[in-house]
């Protein structure tokens, strides 16, 4: 024969049994919920399945952690949330402070102390980031610093592409020269996330001749992604 149980034991579980003041759990199974209090009363936790937050632990609305389906945040004494940890796209967590996302350093990079092949207008350079995940509405930096062989003056220019798509140009001294320096920087952001971005430089379809990207042992050329928050 089966056991059975008065219903109000069933429904409502409280440890220690009938505690209504002081420390105690309050096992709810009509609201399907799980509360912890502490010796002054105050609701400290929260176990639940619906509405979220999942739980949260501190005072219910004053300085908590909260946890709910994507999302951790940490909130101060007057209940606004201070930092977060949550899932955004291509599920990536994101960190953010007062809603602001935390930058996220160097995404990718390249860096080689031997020189390329010249390259002919409209034609990639060797120099290539196979970088992280990127995300619509992040900003994202690409620095290229290399010595440039121009054979030609007038016009000249390296492009930046993601995915064959151009998202700036790092400009050339039009001087035929060897000597040419380019560090600059392109700033983007992407319409669109992309799991695996691949970001070149390219020699502009324009430029008056072909481009050499130069180096040696003491002078690498580098190109590097960083995500700026």
């Amino acid at each position: 024969m089966g056991l059975s149980f008065p219903a109000p034991f069933v429904d409502v579980f409280i440890l220690p049994t009938d505690a209504s003041t002081g420390t105690r759990i309050v096992i709810d199974g009509v609201n399907g919920r799980i509360e912890f209090y502490d010796a002054s009363n105050n609701l400290v936790g929260l176990l639940r399945s619906n509405p979220t937050p999942l739980q949260y632990w501190g005072s219910g609305t004053g300085a908590r952690i909260q946890i709910e389906p994507g999302r951790l945040g940490a909130y101060d004494s007057s209940g606004l949330e201070r930092i977060a940890i949550i899932t955004v796209g291509l599920g990536t967590p994101d960190i953010r402070y007062d809603g602001n996302s935390y930058p996220r350093g160097i995404w990718g990079g390249f860096d080689a102390d031997t020189s390329d092949s010249a390259r002919a207008p409209g034609v990639n350079t060797d120099m290539v980031v196979l970088a992280n995940p990127i995300l619509a509405g992040r900003r994202y930096t690409v620095h290229l610093h290399s010595q440039v062989g121009v054979g030609t003056g007038g016009f000249n220019a390296l492009e930046c592409t993601v995915d064959g798509t151009v998202v700036g140009q790092f400009w050339v001294d039009d001087n035929p020269s060897t000597n040419n320096m380019v560090d600059s920087h392109v700033t983007f952001e992407p319409a669109a996330d992309i799991a695996s971005p691949t970001v070149r430089v390219r020699n502009n379809g324009s430029s008056a001749g072909n481009l050499q990207m130069l180096a040696a042992s003491d002078n690498h050329r580098t190109l590097y992604m960083v995500d700026e928050g």
